[in-house]
Formats: C-alpha cells, structure tokens, sequence
C-alpha cells in the first residue's frame, strides 16, 4: 500500500509539472529568454504578451525594449518605449523606461576613448546627483527652433572646458589645464601649418 501511495503522488507531481508548463504565459517565456540572455526571443515572447496579456502589456513593452537594446537594436528599443509613453503615460513602467535612454552626441572619430567616456560618465553623475531636468522634446529640425548652444570651433571649446568648474571637479584642476595647454599648442602648430591644398589654391592663382 506504501508503494501505490509513493507512485500515486509521484504520478500527481508529474502531473502538475507538467500543467505547471503548459500554463507558462509568452510573458513567462520572455522572462526565461532573458535570463538566458537570448534577446530576440525573448522580444517576439513579449511581442505575444502585449498582444495577448493586457494587464501585463505595458511591462512586456518595457522589458521587450530592454531585450531590444541588449541585442544591439537600439532603434527598435526607442520605438518600444515611444510605444510604451503614448499607450499607458501613467504606467510606472514609463519611469523605470526612462532609465534605459542615454543622449549623447557622438563625439569624432579622434577623441581619446578614455576621456571621452570619462567625460560623458562625469555629465550622467552630474545630472543625476543635481536632479537636473533635462528640457522639453524638441519635435522637427531642432536647428530652425532654438539657438546654438554648443560652440563650433575647438579654440572656443578649449576655452569653455577650461572655464568648466563641472569638469575640473570630475578630472582636477591641475590635468584639466594641462590639458587645455597642451591641446591650444597643438591648435596654433596647426594653424601656423600651410597645407599642401592651400599650396594648390593660391600658389598657382596668385
């Protein structure tokens, strides 16, 4: 009797595992593709839970742009949390997605990667400690609506990150203007450089 009780609950165990299967939902499924780290799975899993779990729908959308953004797609990843803001604004899911979007305005292919990324760290902490809010979405060509902001030439830029007492206080005073020194001389030894297309333009024009 012993043994029928034994095999009756290890036949109801199976049972209910595998139930406990059959009823994972494309959200489950999502959550286990992430924590196998495969992205794209993971993003058509959620893709069917938006479309069949309305409850859910705004987290699967939050966590199909994270899948989207892990698997490099950042574009599809924008798409889904504009998808997530203009269908449930008043989600809390809005806030947490807030947190997987980074401007940043790619900086030339010349910069040193060290300080570039020092740089660009520096003004997240700075943002983040100071709570500072960033201005309204500018929808169209921002060019024609607002006025330029940042300088155009590297001999002013030189000038406002030597003035910057944000940046002095993230690199040192002391490697900020050496720095600045050693990147103003290298400006005036090119300035003081004739190329060789000056060379062509003027020399047989003259």
């Amino acid at each position: 009797m012993k043994m029928k009780n034994i095999l009756k609950k290890i036949a109801l165990a199976a049972l209910l595992a595998s139930t406990a299967v059959l009823a994972q939902t494309p959200y489950d499924e999502g959550q286990k593709a992430l924590r196998e780290q495969q992205w794209v799975e993971a993003a058509d899993q959620f893709e069917q839970a938006i479309k069949t779990d309305k409850e859910q729908a705004d987290a699967a959308m939050y966590w199909r742009a994270y899948a989207f953004y892990k698997a490099g797609r950042s574009k599809e990843a924008e798409r889904e949390l504009r998808r997530l803001e203009r269908k449930y604004p008043k989600s809390s899911w809005v806030k947490e997605a807030q947190a997987l979007r980074i401007e940043h305005r790619v900086a030339g292919a010349d910069a040193n990667p060290y300080l570039l990324m020092a740089a660009v760290l520096s003004g997240i902490h700075y943002g983040i400690s100071n709570r500072i809010e960033p201005p309204p979405v500018t929808v169209g060509n921002a060019h024609e609506q607002h006025e330029a902001s940042l300088v155009n030439n590297l001999r002013d830029a030189l000038r406002e990150l030597g003035q910057s007492p944000v940046m002095a206080d993230y690199l040192g005073r002391e490697f900020l203007d050496v720095f600045v020194a050693c990147k103003e001389h290298e400006l005036n030894e090119f300035e003081m450089t004739i190329s060789d297309l000056e060379y062509l333009w003027y020399l047989h024009t003259v």
